[in-house]
C-alpha cells in the first residue's frame, strides 16, 4: 500500500513538471514571437525554451524508470498475491503494456533527434529489453490466467523462477532501470551544462 501511495506521489510530482515545462515553453514562444523583443531578450527565452524542453525530456525518461519498476511490483503481484482475475493490479499491468509504454516511449523516441549517439543506443537497448521483459510478463500473465491456474505446482515453480532474486524478469528489470539511470545521467549533465550558460 505504501508503496502505491508513493507511486501516486510520484506521478503526481512528474505531472506538475511536465505542466510546469508546457507553461515555460508556451511564455517562451509567445515572447519570442513578439516583434519587440531584442536579440538579449531572444537569446535568453531561447535559453528558457532549451532548458524547459530539457527538463521535460527527462521528466519522461523518468516516468519510463517508475513505470519498468511498477511493472516489476505488479508482476510479483500477480504471482504472489492476487490470485482473483481481473484485479484492479493486474488490469493496470495490461493497461501498462498496451496502453502507458507504447505512449511512452512513442513520446521519448521524439526527442532522439537532439540525442547524443550515446544516448540514442542507450534508449534503442531499453526499448529492446523492455520488448523482452513485456514478453515475459506475458508468459506469467497466460500461465496464472485464472484461480484453477494457481493450483499447478509445475506452472508455479515455472513461474516462480522468472521471479525469484535471480531470475530473468528480475534481472532484466533491473538491467532496464540500470540503463535508464545512465539515460538519466546524461540528461542531467545536459541541463548542467544549460544552466551554467
Amino acid at each position: 500500500m505504501e508503496n502505491q501511495t508513493n507511486c501516486k506521489k510520484h506521478r503526481l510530482i512528474i505531472i506538475v513538471l511536465a505542466i510546469c515545462c508546457v507553461i515555460l515553453l508556451t511564455l517562451a514562444a509567445y515572447f519570442a514571437k513578439s516583434s519587440h523583443a531584442d536579440k538579449a531578450s531572444t537569446a535568453k527565452l531561447e535559453a528558457a525554451l532549451s532548458l524547459a524542453n530539457l527538463n521535460y525530456q527527462r521528466s519522461e525518461i523518468d516516468k519510463l524508470r517508475h513505470l519498468i519498476y511498477e511493472t516489476k511490483l505488479l508482476v510479483l503481484n500477480w504471482v504472489k498475491i492476487e490470485k482473483e482475475s481481473n484485479t484492479a493490479d493486474k488490469q493496470y499491468l495490461l493497461y501498462i503494456h498496451e496502453k502507458a509504454y507504447p505512449q511512452l516511449h512513442q513520446e521519448i523516441s521524439s526527442f532522439q533527434p537532439s540525442w547524443t549517439e550515446e544516448e540514442n543506443q542507450l534508449f534503442q537497448y531499453i526499448g529492446e529489453k523492455t520488448t523482452e521483459l513485456i514478453d515475459k510478463h506475458k508468459l506469467i500473465m497466460f500461465q496464472l490466467n485464472d484461480v484453477n491456474s494457481y493450483n499447478h505446482i509445475p506452472t508455479l515453480f515455472n513461474v516462480d523462477q522468472l521471479i525469484d532474486n535471480n531470475g530473468e524478469i528480475i534481472s532484466l528489470t533491473n538491467d532496464i532501470i540500470e540503463k535508464i539511470d545512465m539515460l538519466l545521467k546524461l540528461q542531467d549533465v545536459k541541463l548542467t551544462n544549460s544552466t551554467s550558460k
